[in-house]
């Protein structure tokens, strides 16, 4: 039998684009998976190499001989969904705003936080992931009562805080997306636009800015934004000398090459430090994590590692420090691990639109 027919008959039940996920996966995420999902990347990683060169012999990693140790028949285990057989990843083309019910879908998310924080008074605050949304969604949520908004992109950011500071003027803004240093200071710069009433967001010692970063994940970048804002607390007549942005320090708890963030305790420790001795005009928040996708079952050991990280930082800083973590599909399990936060956006607005 031909290199060919073999891999044609030992990969034929792999998913169409699970190659592809495969690869977005480091070894640590494909091990800590669903069985089913643990036997396909096996038989992926342990082909991958003869499909790229076909007279490699090169032995397969621990990895791989851990994973076909438990290589069993295919029937014995549950399909496994990817996103594009996932009814929860169901794209839509450009939905209609008026079809919408946001007012619903923000009650029904509302009593879900309710329900999963139990007895805690303090409710998980709820940021409403808007990214691509237009802004008369921002509006009706704004309507029902929503104050706190998530934002991917710069350039979508700024141009939101513009069109919506005069009929949403108390909106709290939330950067999730990742930031470029060369960005930071037109960000922050929209957002001190955004001050016209220096009272409002005062407190005893500070003027708060009404946007919190929550990707800060260098050193790089901690400066960058620190020297926006005292540029700006020193240039700007609305603007005290005390001027500070919030930033929550981003985590890779999932440890997936694809997503941003520290993956390393250590490093973590390092990074809060700078905030907190060199960055006047930051505030240290809290910690943010996108974990793993929901079709690889490891979304429990992301929150725990999150709260390991809290613990050992509060330590450290002796700070009390929030947790923001849980999107749509897994805000009530993240609640009950102990989030303080939690990013839902298609469950209030809709499937987002289909890049064409």
């Amino acid at each position: 039998m031909s290199i060919s027919q073999s891999l044609s008959t030992s990969t034929s039940f792999i998913p169409e684009g699970f190659e592809k996920h495969v690869l977005r996966m480091t070894p640590a995420t494909i091990s800590r998976t669903s069985p089913a999902v643990r036997l396909r990347g096996a038989t992926f990683l342990s082909f991958r190499t003869s499909r790229v060169n076909p007279r490699s012999r090169a032995a397969p990693s621990p990895l791989k001989l851990e994973l076909l140790k438990h290589q069993r028949s295919f029937s014995d285990f549950p399909k496994t969904q990817l996103p594009s057989e996932n009814k929860s990843y169901k794209k839509m083309e450009n939905p209609n705003p008026a079809e919408i019910d946001i007012r619903g879908n923000l009650d029904a998310v509302r009593e879900k936080i309710r329900a999963a924080a139990s007895c805690d008074p303090q409710l998980p605050r709820l940021v409403a992931v808007s990214k691509t949304k237009p802004a008369e969604m921002l509006v009706a949520a704004y309507a029902h009562g929503q104050r706190f908004f998530g934002e991917n992109y710069v350039q979508e950011l700024v141009e939101k805080m513009d069109t919506l500071s005069d009929s949403c003027p108390d909106i709290q803004w939330h950067f999730i997306g990742h930031l470029q240093s060369n960005k930071a200071a037109a960000l922050v710069k929209a957002a001190v636009a955004l001050i016209k009433d220096p009272a409002l967001i005062k407190d005893q010692q500070h003027q708060h800015l009404p946007l919190t970063i929550e990707t800060v994940d260098s050193e790089k970048l901690a400066k960058m934004l620190n020297a926006a804002v005292a540029k700006a607390a020193s240039e700007d007549a609305q603007t005290s000398e005390n001027l500070v942005l919030s930033v929550y320090l981003q985590l890779n708890s999932s440890g997936e090459d694809s997503k941003n963030g520290i993956t390393d305790i250590e490093e973590l420790t390092a990074l809060a430090r700078y905030v907190v001795k060199e960055c006047p005009h930051l505030r240290l928040k809290g910690l943010m994590t996108i974990g793993a996708p929901d079709y690889s079952g490891c979304r429990t050991q992301d929150f725990a590692f999150m709260k390991e990280c809290q613990k050992k930082l509060v330590e450290e800083l002796g700070s009390s420090l929030e947790l923001s973590m849980g999107m749509s599909n897994d805000f009530e399990t993240a609640i009950r691990e102990g989030s303080d936060s939690v990013r839902v956006g298609s469950s209030i607005f809709g499937a987002r639109a289909v890049k064409k």
